[in-house]
């Protein structure tokens, strides 16, 4: 026999031995998790990690957890796990949630709830944790019977990673950890794998793209102001291509390393602190926070300059139609306009006969 085939009776056995905790991690680890930010409690759950080849990366405080795990999930671009104890410990996660869902980072958190026969009773450090994770998660479930583990959190990691991704929180009574759910040997295993993100990229209407390239290829003087999106998209290989055209392209902070820092064509970071600049036309995609993103640049001129913004739904500063943070771009669409390509030979020419563009002072 194959030691990968257990016989029917070695299976009922592993199967009566499996408590809820089990589940959860065999569940996050069935969609590529291999760390888990927290301290010592859902303890259940840090007990069986270690069999499903999960570790714990301790934290001292809650927030510094849920940062990292934004961090985690910036650099790696997989959706990240933080745990925390239900009440006090819990509101700690708030102000990194609120991050992660303003960035739209995919950040799933495992809050470790009181016993369900305890629920609405006043117990020790019981709190209306759907009231608290309501205004910084897109998502916030409790899994009542651990026979359903499985399907929250599947419906976590979708939650987090689809659309503008964000944080997802799942909460989980403590006696559904330690539960010993009745479960089928022979019912057939989940294989799917939400890890990863964006699940479901999306993409511009193209009749868009191709107004935004004319607009661009005909502007007399374009900047690209690129931000944390560029990352997040992964299109850097797009923006070079357009910087290459003869486009200048500065960023955000979060949008350094987008394009090459030593090309001639690099602005570097600009933002508020910056002299006012007068292009013709800008186009910015960003989903930074605070007055440095691409969103709080403003032409020195207004009623002279146009700019182009893609940014999530909702947060357009300026009149433009709606984006989505992940649209990835596509530059194909400049073929869709003969009068777009002249252009764009045209500003490329001119890029080499002006040579580097000169560098931003502060005033």
């Amino acid at each position: 026999m194959s030691m990968n085939v257990m016989s029917r009776s070695q299976a009922t056995s592993a199967a009566d031995n499996m408590t809820g905790a089990h589940l959860l991690a065999a569940a996050l680890q069935r969609h590529g998790v291999k760390e888990i930010f927290g301290q010592s409690i859902p303890s259940a759950l840090f007990l069986a990690a270690p069999d499903y080849g999960i570790r714990q990366i301790g934290y001292r405080t809650e927030n510094a957890g849920a940062a990292m795990a934004d961090a985690f999930a910036r650099v790696s671009g997989k959706v990240s796990v933080v745990t925390a104890q239900n009440g006090p410990a819990a509101t700690l996660l708030v102000p990194g949630l609120a991050e992660a869902l303003k960035a739209s980072i995919p950040v799933v958190a495992i809050v470790q709830d009181v016993s369900r026969r305890f629920i609405d009773k006043n117990a020790f450090q019981e709190l209306d944790h759907f009231a608290l994770f309501s205004g910084v998660a897109k998502w916030v479930r409790r899994v009542a019977d651990p026979a359903r583990i499985d399907d929250y959190v599947d419906m976590a990691f979708t939650a987090a990673a689809t659309g503008r991704a964000g944080p997802a929180v799942l909460l989980v009574p403590l006696d559904v950890l330690d539960e010993r759910p009745e479960i089928d040997p022979a019912q057939p295993r989940r294989s799917a794998n939400l890890g990863t993100f964006p699940l479901d990229r999306t993409a511009a209407d193209p009749a868009r793209i191709a107004e935004a390239a004319c607009l661009i290829a005909k502007a007399k003087a374009p900047i690209v102001i690129a931000g944390g999106g560029v990352h997040a998209s992964q299109a850097s290989a797009e923006l070079s291509a357009l910087q290459a055209l003869g486009l200048p392209v500065a960023t955000t902070v979060m949008g350094k390393g987008s394009v090459d820092e030593t090309h001639p064509l690099s602005l570097g970071v600009v933002g508020y602190f910056m002299a006012p600049a007068r292009p013709h036309l800008a186009s910015a995609q960003s989903r930074d926070r605070g007055r440095r993103r691409a969103s709080h640049w403003q032409p020195h001129q207004p009623e002279r300059n146009r700019q182009l913004v893609a940014l999530p739904e909702g947060r357009n500063l300026y009149p433009s139609r709606r984006g989505r943070r992940r649209d990835r771009p596509q530059l194909r669409g400049t073929a869709s306009c003969g009068r777009c390509q002249a252009h764009a030979r045209g500003a490329e020419a001119s890029a080499r006969k002006r040579g580097p563009v000169g560098t931003f002072h502060s005033p």
